[in-house]
C-alpha cells in the first residue's frame, strides 16, 4: 500500500510537473509574439519563462523515470525518489510538501527494510 501512494503521489506530481511547464511554454510563446509586435524586442521576464519551462520539463522526466524506476523495483528508482520527495519538500507548498515528507520515509523504510543483512559472526 507505501508503494502505490509513492508511485501515484510522484505520477501526480509528474503529470502536474508537465501541465506547469506547457502553460510556461504557452505563455512564453505569447508574451514573445506581443512584445516583438509592439516593442521589438523580448524582455529578460519574457525569456525567464522559457527556462522556468525548461527546468521544470527536466523535473518532471526526472520524476517520471524515477517513479517507473521505484515501480520496476529497481534500487536507483527508490534513491532518486528520495532525492526528489526532499526537493519536493523544499519546493511545494504545505500539504504537499508534508506529502512529499511522507512519501521520503516510506520509500527509506522500504529501502531499510529490503537491505541484506551483514553475515553473523559466530565463533
Amino acid at each position: 500500500m507505501m508503494r502505490l501512494f509513492v508511485i501515484g503521489f510522484n505520477a501526480s506530481i509528474a503529470c502536474g510537473m508537465s501541465i506547469a511547464a506547457a502553460w510556461l511554454m504557452l505563455q512564453f510563446s505569447m508574451n514573445r509574439v506581443w512584445e516583438n509586435g509592439f516593442y521589438g524586442v523580448v524582455s529578460p521576464i519574457t525569456q525567464a519563462f522559457w527556462w522556468a519551462g525548461v527546468m521544470v520539463v527536466i523535473l518532471a522526466t526526472f520524476t517520471t523515470m524515477a517513479t517507473l524506476g521505484y515501480l520496476a523495483r529497481y534500487r536507483w528508482g527508490a534513491h532518486f525518489l528520495f532525492g526528489l520527495s526532499i526537493i519536493f519538500l523544499w519546493s511545494l507548498p504545505g500539504p504537499l510538501s508534508w506529502l512529499s515528507c511522507v512519501c521520503a520515509v516510506f520509500v527509506a523504510l522500504e529501502a531499510a527494510a529490503s537491505m541484506e543483512q551483514p553475515p553473523s559472526e559466530e565463533a
